[in-house]
């Protein structure tokens, strides 16, 4: 019961819990087949739930994906037509953030001296 496909393996304990059933001569395996029946149909409801639910997080993460790429392009946009703003107009946008930092070159670290 351990190789093969799940759906492979399902099938299989289905079909081992009819043939008990079929044991005419064995109430016991009779018993036993209806019990193996039944948890194998138990076993095949949660399967179908799962591949539900895994089909319905793929469908989800897509969509997600497609929101994300549509949000990161507005945000592109704003950026891009905030620069033009501020080429075009800069002490209109100098009042409103502290654009100094742009202008400042950047601080690079002194390199580190090697330990010897």
């Amino acid at each position: 019961m351990t190789a093969g496909r799940r759906e492979d393996q399902l099938d299989a304990l289905r079909d081992l819990g009819l043939r008990l059933a079929a044991q005419a001569v064995k109430p016991a395996l009779i018993a036993l087949g209806t019990t193996v029946t039944a948890f194998a149909n138990a076993a095949r409801a949660l399967r179908n739930a799962q591949i539900n639910a895994k089909a319905a997080l793929e469908t989800a993460r897509q969509a997600q994906e497609a929101r994300r790429v549509t949000a990161a392009a507005a945000l592109y946009a704003l950026i891009g037509q905030g620069i033009v703003t501020w080429s075009a107009t800069p002490a209109l946008v100098d009042t409103l953030w502290n654009v100094n930092l742009l202008r400042r070159p950047t601080r690079r670290p002194s390199p580190r001296k090697a330990s010897t």
